[in-house]
């Protein structure tokens, strides 16, 4: 019968695993405070050790939480860059509102290549009992007129300024060479009709350190 060794570290191996942890961590960087620092001779405890990889833990933890970046869509930018066929007006309570020509606009996403994209929330305005504005989120691949639809939202209700959030089950990567995104806002309003109307949308993503 064998017996299993079970190797023990010895106190310089394991302050230089955790310099080499919070060194890396710092480069990157987030700055982490040891609670607890250790000399030759000193007597450490589990209590003591387990509250420095916590410290370990929560410098991880606001690492992934600062990846995640905002990309914003302002209605002013949108209305000057939309098609020809669409004619819209900026109006200070309905935000953007259909006024002529085709009831839709394009709006491109410009993101880094690698972002990957979570979340899409847009800011409208509905007043309207019958009729609401959606907001979808495409991906267009580069070398064919294809567009596939990765999500949408869509007012609801007349209460007027409204938060419309859609998450993707799972997040879309960016890859700039084989494909692009955008974003179609829908008005299912006749034109001139300010009870429908989209402040902006934004676009949530995330990178890969």
């Amino acid at each position: 019968m064998k017996c299993l060794k079970v190797k023990r570290f010895s106190f310089g191996q394991i302050v230089g695993l955790l310099t080499v942890v919070f060194f890396g961590i710092t480069v990157i960087g987030y700055a982490v405070t040891i609670p607890n620092r250790f000399t030759g001779g000193n007597t450490i405890s589990a209590t003591q050790m387990n509250a420095n990889f916590d410290a370990v833990k929560t410098a991880i933890d606001a690492l992934e939480a600062s990846r995640t970046k905002y990309y914003s869509l302002s209605m002013w930018a949108a209305q000057k860059s939309a098609r020809s066929d669409f004619q819209g007006v900026i109006d200070s309570t309905s935000g953007l509102y259909y006024s002529s020509g085709s009831n839709f606009l394009d709006i491109p996403i410009h993101l880094p290549y690698g972002a990957n994209i979570e979340e899409i929330e847009a800011y409208v305005y509905d007043t309207n009992v019958t009729s609401n504005i959606e907001v979808r989120l495409y991906q267009g691949t580069l070398n064919n007129t294809t567009s596939v639809g990765l999500g949408s939202v869509a007012s609801s209700g007349s209460a007027g300024a409204q938060t419309l959030t859609y998450t993707l089950p799972t997040p879309q990567q960016v890859a700039n060479n084989s494909a692009g995104f955008f974003i179609q806002i829908i008005y299912g309003t006749t034109a001139g009709d300010t009870s429908v109307g989209i402040y902006g949308v934004r676009v949530k993503y995330s990178l890969t350190l």
